[in-house]
């Protein structure tokens, strides 16, 4: 078995048409002649084969699944674990997942997650000493690394995802919702549609995103990226170690090993709406 060691990327602001001014000029004609000639989901399927990328998996992503399964082990998969606070994301974690807990985890969440992590990532601005700056920038990158590699997952392997249902279904209701957001600015996005709300339910975007903010949103990215492994299909794994794996793979592979996952019955649940038996929770 050889892992090229390399995570998909992709951002779904270039899908929506946000990021078009750093695109190549062969990129640029693409777009225009899909926006033209292609409908939504022939839009988003041309999306994914010009703006996928790959990325290196560095030791900062490494070291945060790591460092996240070495704390849920010394909870033991405590029925009733310790709530953690989340002093800067707790109102939108509420709206989004906590008010709607039945719908756990699906594309509509990662795509929120996703479009406020980009949004919010774009405001930070470097302060502090060298050693500061050169923290911050380490979790910028841990943040946008794995925001997109989930996107990528959504767009190109969905079937390794819990959501999966099957066919281009979840592809097709990913287009669906995009085709809400084509054309809106990106406030406008956060505002109108991401979180479904109207504007005066909706808190409030910071105007500049600071150390203690990049750190919960590397939280949030994290504890999602081990609930999906949780939740994936051992066949998947199985299927696609032959061709190298995905990182998912072996996330999932190092959380059988230390007795983590719903393989071994010790599932990360999205939220602790439920507390039977050994488990673990994403919030």
């Amino acid at each position: 078995m050889l892992w090229s060691n390399c995570m998909g990327q992709y951002n779904m602001l270039d899908y929506l048409g946000q990021y078009d001014r750093q695109s190549s000029k062969t990129m640029a004609v693409i777009r225009k002649l899909a926006n033209v000639f292609c409908g939504t989901y022939q839009k988003l399927c041309i999306s994914k084969l010009v703006d996928t990328k790959f990325v290196e998996v560095d030791e900062q992503i490494m070291r945060c699944v790591v460092q996240r399964i070495a704390r849920y082990r010394q909870e033991g998969g405590s029925s009733s674990p310790q709530p953690q606070q989340w002093p800067n994301l707790g109102p939108l974690l509420h709206k989004m997942v906590h008010e709607y807990p039945d719908s756990n985890f699906d594309h509509q969440s990662i795509i929120k997650f996703h479009i406020i992590t980009e949004v919010w990532l774009s405001r930070y601005i470097p302060t502090g000493t060298a050693v500061d700056r050169e923290s911050s920038d380490a979790l910028v990158r841990v943040c946008r690394m794995i925001s997109r590699y989930m996107v990528y997952l959504l767009a190109n392997r969905p079937e390794m995802l819990p959501i999966y249902d099957g066919g281009q279904s979840s592809l097709r209701s990913v287009a669906w919702l995009c085709e809400d957001l084509q054309g809106a600015d990106v406030n406008d996005i956060l505002h109108r549609t991401i979180l479904l709300s109207t504007k005066d339910d909706i808190p409030e975007t910071p105007e500049e995103c600071r150390k203690e903010q990049l750190l919960e949103i590397e939280e949030l990215w994290v504890g999602l990226l081990l609930h999906a492994a949780s939740k994936s299909r051992p066949e998947m794994h199985a299927a696609l170690l032959a061709r190298g794996g995905e990182l998912l793979t072996f996330i999932w592979l190092l959380m059988a090993h230390y007795r983590l996952g719903d393989v071994v019955n010790c599932p990360i649940e999205m939220t602790a709406n439920a507390t039977i038996g050994q488990r673990h929770y994403a919030f």
